[in-house]
């Protein structure tokens, strides 16, 4: 046997329903309308938005864009700096280089862009002084930083150190190798016993 408390919400339920119902009668709805409208479930409630993925033919243009504008000498110094990965580090090189006559004779084309992940993308370049092509086909890396793609540290000292005068950024931290490793490692293995 149902207790008071249910038959009373039940009854309120149904009353609703006829009300409903009536109403939808007075509104010109058929009968048949009304009984169809009067079982169905309520609709559920709208799932949010999902957040739009980028288009990655729009990603491979901004990144081909920027790397352009990066290595053309007519950018600024101040775009050159906005378009790096860690400009701070950059800075005093990209200054210095503003006021070179090849850094204002320079200009890149990108032959292609390859997404390798969400935050990375190889990208193949030459690098032209005036008219001729000084590095063709070089492979470098954009990097995507506080949702900005930016030329990653190791592709801009790559060329620095070509041109020597890299700073303090793309000095290798010199890792122990070869022999060196094994006798450390063997050092590091006796201290233990």
């Amino acid at each position: 046997m149902e207790s008071k408390k249910g038959l009373r919400t039940r009854a309120a339920l149904f009353a609703g329903t006829g009300l409903a119902v009536a109403g939808l009668l007075a509104a010109g709805a058929t009968p048949a309308m009304a009984a169809n409208l009067a079982k169905a479930k309520p609709a559920a409630k709208a799932k949010p938005a999902a957040k739009a993925k980028p288009n990655p033919a729009s990603v491979v243009a901004t990144i081909k864009k920027d790397w352009i504008e990066f290595f053309s000498g007519t950018s600024s110094a101040a775009l050159k700096e906005s378009l790096v990965q860690d400009p701070a580090a950059f800075a005093a090189t990209i200054k210095a280089q503003a006021g070179s006559p090849e850094a204002k004779a320079t200009s890149v084309t990108v032959s292609s862009v390859h997404l390798v992940s969400a935050t990375e993308a190889v990208v193949i370049y030459s690098i032209k002084l005036g008219k001729t092509t000084a590095l063709a086909n070089q492979r470098g890396l954009a990097v995507k930083v506080g949702g900005a793609w930016k030329v990653s540290v190791g592709s801009f000292c790559t060329l620095l150190d070509l041109q020597g005068g890299a700073p303090p950024i793309c000095k290798p931290k010199t890792p122990v190798k070869g022999a060196k490793a094994k006798a450390a490692t063997k050092t590091s293995t006796k201290t233990k016993k």
